[in-house]
């Protein structure tokens, strides 16, 4: 079975709790517990040693090889000094102007503040 693009842990997280939110109040007694069980279930599953050996993409697994062709993912240079480069005016003002070049300035009212 071939992954699907973009699918790794973050999305199933994010769906996952999407779903639990919705289907959440509509669950009383006896139902919340059948439910609970069939999530502990499918989580054990999901993050068992033989279903991320076959997901394709890199496992939150430390017993779990790399995909093949592919080093280990802190191998490669990631964003693991965020802290020192959000805290960096002149780089983040770079990157908001390359976003801006992509898709325009942001509009409407601050949602941060």
């Amino acid at each position: 079975m071939s992954p699907l693009p973009g699918a790794g842990i973050g999305s199933f997280v994010f769906w996952t709790a999407y779903w639990f939110s919705f289907v959440r109040g509509n669950l009383r007694g006896p139902d919340f517990f059948n439910f609970y069980a069939a999530a502990k279930l499918y989580i054990t599953w999901f993050l068992a040693k033989e279903q991320q050996s076959r997901t394709g993409t890199w496992s939150t697994r430390l017993d779990v090889p790399p995909p093949s062709g592919l080093k280990p993912i802190f191998d490669y240079q990631l964003a693991n000094e965020f802290r020192s480069f959000i805290t960096n005016d002149k780089l983040t003002e770079e990157l908001r102007k390359r976003f801006e070049n992509y898709i325009g300035k942001p509009k409407g009212e601050p949602v941060i503040r």
